[in-house]
């Protein structure tokens, strides 16, 4: 009898980008070739997890923060150091909001895989169309194609929530909207630099 070929497979993959994954964990990112197993409910939740405990989060907040100070964007914030505090406390609410909704919630209740699954090859407008419609293209846990429902859900759901945080004023249907466009957005950008 011949020995049966082994082939590992990884239910959360092993990605990482050196002294970047310090700062910026990626753990939902999985290079061409790599064989997965379905995440548990645990195993969407606990990467959700993993990946919050970069700075990036933090990062990404304050940058936008200062953006929005700077251009006066939701001008019943102020100026100064408190009205800067509550525009990145904001913006981190709305992040984190997408990301466990999109990582964890959804996919649990839907069966689907919040994973990336990189494409790895070809050229780059190719690979970075690829990239962007996984924001509407996911596999479920069978790992059948599917459309996103996650990431649709969750952005709209994230979009929702601005309206118990930011200020009365400055929320209206059209700013849940453009929201929810900027969180889809974003969502296309992360898998392209992903990819």
């Amino acid at each position: 009898a011949q020995p049966q070929a082994q082939t590992t497979a990884v239910s959360l993959p092993a990605h990482t980008n050196g002294l970047g994954d310090v700062l910026f964990p990626d753990r939902f990112t999985v290079d061409p070739g790599i064989e997965t197993q379905p995440l548990t409910v645990r195993q969407k939740f606990g990467g959700y997890a993993r990946e919050q405990l970069g700075l990036s989060p933090f990062l990404a907040a304050g940058v936008s923060g200062a953006i929005s100070q700077g251009l006066d964007s939701d001008p019943q914030y102020g100026q100064g150091w408190e009205a800067y505090g509550k525009r990145v406390g904001a913006i981190l609410i709305e992040g984190e909001s997408v990301a466990i909704l999109r990582e964890g919630f959804f996919p649990s209740i839907l069966h689907q895989d919040p994973r990336f699954y990189r494409k790895g090859s070809g050229g780059l407008v190719n690979r970075a169309v690829y990239a962007a419609t996984r924001t509407l293209i996911t596999r479920q846990d069978s790992g059948k194609r599917a459309f996103n429902f996650s990431s649709i859900l969750a952005s709209g759901g994230a979009a929702g929530l601005t309206l118990a945080y930011y200020p009365d004023r400055s929320q209206n249907t059209t700013q849940v909207f453009e929201t929810f466009a900027s969180n889809v957005g974003g969502i296309a950008i992360t898998n392209v630099f992903r990819e």
